[in-house]
């Protein structure tokens, strides 16, 4: 609430509870685990591809006539090819000396000097021949259904957004999951549809997640707790490529649904008893962590349920300017993010032929920036908000502005990296990229609950339907560009996500606001109502009282 203010005096603020075994902070650690699910269940299939798809080869025979050529012509001791070689080299469907000598991919016989000594099972061969197009559109199917319910699921989360629903969201897409591999078996379409069916499930369940956080943060913790919610998704973005290698290396490529679609259950089962809609409804609240939530919460129960009908302002929210500065930034970033999500593993597979214990480790190195920035990034947010050092517009602008430029200058320096040898320089590029996450934190996409707190259900909706479309776009431009799997094709791929980052950053830092929104106030006589409650002290004796038992008698 921004002003404390009814008849003539002044309310006084309460000091925040111990977040330390706090309902609040459980509530929002749950939260992460959500968060966890959602992006692990969604980016799984980007690393199970790579053990599930077989490399494009040629004829067994000629294969090895092309290796026996090239290791006779390039190697000293003109040793005989084994049948280990040819299990360790995977070539180009187009692979011939001709492209080796002119060097235009990393060489067979770098890669052979680095690998012969390592166990077969590195470099786990798929069982299903399909090509970069039906790829790429398994990739997408999942974004399909995504931007379907984005904002329906928003605009129901706003109107009767609850736990059950949250859950059930969940519970949905961790089934799906458990049978991804009996779809794959069937064929790419099984597949596909098996996907397309997740994203539909988890389109609902984001703007549930937003519109239940703001019932539980305070205006002083609010990107402390926003960002121990949103931490899910870089810790999942960090650990989804080892864990699926450890898995597809010691279990198989199925298991990599079975384990993760299990632990959504788990989560589910969990959730059930320890969530709760409303601080009111918890049986174990404090009072003072109720009347701390009470008085600095966005939205309070009298907001969300009042008898008259909710009037969404849809003029004003389709010509916000800050609104529709966010919608393009986003779609701009999540085009970089789902670049380097989904192409890293196979850029590190087709261009810099990794093993794959060895891809599933370094493919996740801008991740573990990511996840350590995130956490970072909130405190050194939340510092600089508390002591005024700017105004929140310019202060998000300032985190926008620094993290996008270090991720536009990361990607275009992936082509500097060398075929052997290049541990150091990965690790240097890609620590780059985890500036990303700076952008995000302290950036742009927390200015929602700041533009427009009480519509925060249905604007995620929105925003997260223009960052849903790289992901169905991004595999299509790429399965067409890459289609020779030639570095300088894949250096193209990284360029455009440069050049869509800078230029979201150049957008936002001009256009973007953190303004609470005029449209987005709460009506006058439900703010009288509210401090109403908030001056009679309305703490429920009995828990598990509905927030709403007092409100006829508070508007008598």
């Amino acid at each position: 609430m921004p002003k404390d203010l009814q008849f003539g005096h002044k309310i006084k603020r309460i000091k925040a509870p111990s977040l330390f075994l706090s309902c609040r902070l459980s509530f929002f650690v749950l939260c992460l685990f959500a968060t966890l699910n959602f992006v692990i269940l969604r980016l799984n299939i980007n690393f199970a591809l790579v053990c599930m798809v077989k490399s494009p080869q040629e004829h067994a025979q000629t294969q090895k006539e092309n290796l026996t050529s090239y290791i006779t012509n390039s190697t000293n001791d003109g040793r005989e090819v084994t049948s280990k070689d040819l299990e360790l080299i995977q070539f180009n469907h187009e692979s011939s000396t001709d492209h080796v000598d002119d060097g235009s991919f990393c060489q067979a016989s770098e890669i052979l000097t680095n690998s012969t000594d390592q166990d077969d099972t590195m470099f786990y061969e798929g069982v299903f021949e399909w090509d970069k197009t039906t790829q790429g559109n398994i990739l997408g199917s999942f974004y399909y259904g995504y931007i379907f319910t984005n904002i329906i699921g928003g605009w129901v989360s706003d109107k009767l957004g609850g736990r059950k629903s949250f859950i059930a969201s969940i519970a949905v897409l961790s089934l799906l999951t458990l049978l991804n591999p009996l779809a794959s078996l069937q064929g790419p379409l099984y597949l596909f549809i098996v996907r397309f069916l997740q994203g539909v499930s988890q389109g609902a369940g984001m703007p549930l997640m937003n519109i239940l956080s703001a019932r539980w943060a305070g205006h002083s913790e609010r990107a402390f707790l926003l960002g121990v919610a949103y931490g899910g998704f870089t810790i999942a973005a960090f650990i989804t490529n080892p864990v699926c290698a450890f898995i597809c290396t010691n279990f198989g490529w199925s298991y990599i649904f079975y384990i993760t679609g299990g632990l959504g259950i788990v989560w589910c089962l969990v959730s059930y008893f320890l969530i709760y809609d409303w601080p009111e409804e918890h049986p174990r609240i404090s009072k003072e962590e109720l009347e701390f939530l009470q008085k600095n919460r966005a939205i309070h129960p009298l907001a969300q349920n009042t008898n008259k009908k909710i009037i969404i302002p849809w003029k004003s929210i389709l010509l916000s300017g800050p609104l529709n500065t966010l919608y393009f930034v986003h779609f701009c970033t999540l085009w970089g993010f789902v670049t380097l999500n989904m192409y890293i593993p196979q850029y590190f597979k087709e261009i810099l032929k990794m093993d794959i214990a060895t891809n599933g480790t370094l493919s996740s190195i801008p991740f573990l920036g990511m996840l350590i920035l995130h956490w970072l990034t909130g405190s050194i947010f939340d510092s600089m908000r508390r002591r005024n050092f700017c105004s929140v517009t310019n202060l998000r602008k300032g985190f926008n502005t620094f993290g996008l430029s270090f991720f536009t200058l990361s990607l275009c320096l992936i082509s500097l990296i060398p075929c052997t040898d290049n541990t150091l320089e990965i690790i240097l590029i890609f620590t780059l990229t985890s500036f990303w996450e700076v952008a995000i934190v302290g950036g742009y996409i927390f200015s929602i609950f700041e533009l427009a707190p009480r519509f925060a259900g249905l604007l995620t909706g929105i925003s997260n339907t223009f960052g849903v479309i790289p992901g169905f776009l991004c595999p299509t431009l790429v399965g067409y560009l890459t289609q020779n799997g030639k570095p300088e094709e894949w250096y193209l791929v990284f360029y455009i996500a440069a050049a869509l980052g800078g230029l979201g950053a150049l957008v936002y830092l001009i256009f973007g606001s953190s303004e609470l929104q005029p449209w987005a106030d709460i009506q006058s006589e439900t703010k009288v109502a509210e401090m109403q409650v908030l001056q009679q002290k309305l703490i429920p004796e009995d828990r598990n009282q509905n927030p709403l038992a007092n409100q006829e008698q508070v508007n008598s």
